[in-house]
């Protein structure tokens, strides 16, 4: 019997194209900072960027209406065919019900998510704001791991208090292999910063505390997304946007007080066709990520967002390895340690993750026992034997559950079902 099994979800191809349109951009930004500069003050250079993220959000209102006409048109299709009235007026009913009669508990939640969408968004262009630091001097790697240690804490907390969710033998596992795999990320980082020269590592620290807030923020919003998903079943196309429209009326409301409370001057430097360019990309970019986040919560979980969350990291690591492949002449030996325990770290902490969402198995040491694919095929198997009960004369169906319980270790598992030796 194998070791490890891996379970493809058709759904986790939507994590496969956020981790490459994630990594793609920030190490396209992170080589090439100024190409995405659109104000010589970070801190406005940071709201337009937020700007641009809701401007992103707005393009599900073509989704929306797609997906809304297509399931029309289906239901349509399906009327035709059907010479029952009380039928058309049935699946007419079960659709108005799913889409549209929301209440007004949806719309408060909703009105709680955007706000929490607008302040985590705010963080950054407030981080600057407050320490005064210019986009260079912050040691973003370092940030980054840690935020996302806190927020991958933060969701798995979230998930047993407000969602109920039982954490099973298997996702404790993974929590402690992501715990350990940051462990060995945090000193290669801490490394880096004090070796880089050009770090101011006192405002990296503020900055750090500032924008972290977004790791107890983020995973409460989404957290919210899901609890909406599972108490309206409304799909994501509609609350991606709902979502947009009223995030964007937030942020034309607050945005003119805010310009002209600071009464700073907007310095914009979008200079060249090539950079409007980069702009647009990275906008349709940010739209198809968020979406596919909002499909990865409704299909798996919040907590699943980690997954998603972990490619900041990576790109980030990658980002190192340039670095240490233009200037390796320069580099020392503690500088290759470093780069090495990073890798490591990376790679653990993708292990533990796709574990958690079940898409690796470790079948030792009950790691398997509660995995959900394997409780539905267990599941099957007792229904299959209640039914033969039912037909034979004489037989305990307790009996019968004693055996299969007994029989549990003779059965194995391929990736295209059950198979009984």
């Amino acid at each position: 019997m194998a070791f490890v099994t891996f379970y493809w979800n058709k759904n986790f191809i939507y994590a496969i194209i956020y981790w490459i349109f994630e990594i793609f951009i920030r190490i396209f930004m992170y080589l090439n900072w100024s190409k995405f500069e659109m104000s010589n003050i970070d801190n406005q250079d940071e709201y337009i960027f937020m700007i641009l993220l809701y401007i992103a959000d707005l393009f599900s209102v073509f989704l929306y209406y797609y997906i809304k006409c297509t399931l029309k048109n289906r239901n349509n299709r399906e009327n035709e065919q059907s010479d029952d009235s009380s039928q058309k007026y049935r699946q007419y009913l079960i659709y108005e019900n799913r889409e549209d009669n929301l209440s007004k508990d949806y719309l408060i939640k909703l009105i709680i998510i955007c706000i929490l969408n607008y302040f985590s968004r705010s963080l950054f262009w407030i981080a600057f704001t407050i320490t005064g630091a210019e986009y260079e001097e912050i040691y973003h790697q370092l940030q980054n791991d840690i935020g996302n240690v806190v927020d991958i804490l933060m969701r798995y907390i979230l998930s047993i208090f407000m969602l109920r969710q039982v954490i099973y033998k298997h996702k404790k596992f993974s929590i402690v292999l992501i715990v350990i795999g940051f462990a060995l990320l945090f000193p290669a980082d801490i490394y880096c910063m004090y070796d880089n020269k050009e770090i101011n590592r006192t405002k990296t620290l503020y900055y750090i505390l500032i924008l972290n807030i977004s790791a107890f923020t983020f995973p409460i919003e989404e957290t919210m997304i899901k609890q909406l998903f599972n108490k309206y079943y409304i799909i994501p196309e509609r609350l991606m946007f709902h979502k947009a429209l009223l995030g964007a009326l937030i942020l034309i409301i607050i945005t003119p007080i805010l310009y002209f409370s600071f009464g700073d001057k907007l310095s914009l430097v979008i200079d060249n066709g090539y950079k409007v360019l980069i702009l647009i990309i990275y906008t349709f970019a940010s739209f198809f990520k968020n979406y596919f986040l909002l499909k990865i919560i409704y299909h798996f979980s919040s907590q699943s967002v980690s997954f998603l969350i972990i490619s900041e990291s990576v790109a980030g690591s990658i980002d190192e390895i340039i670095d240490y492949i233009r200037d390796r002449e320069d580099k020392e030996a503690l500088d290759i340690i470093s780069l090495i325990i990073e890798i490591l770290g990376i790679i653990l902490i993708t292990i533990a993750t796709l574990i958690y969402d079940e898409i690796i198995v470790i079948k030792r040491f009950g790691l398997d026992k509660n995995v959900k694919r394997l409780i539905e095929e267990r599941a099957k198997i007792d229904k299959d034997l209640t039914k033969i009960a039912k037909t034979v004369k004489g037989i305990n169906i307790e009996d019968i559950y004693n055996q299969q319980e007994n029989e549990d270790n003779e059965l194995k598992y391929s990736d295209s079902g059950v198979e009984m030796n």
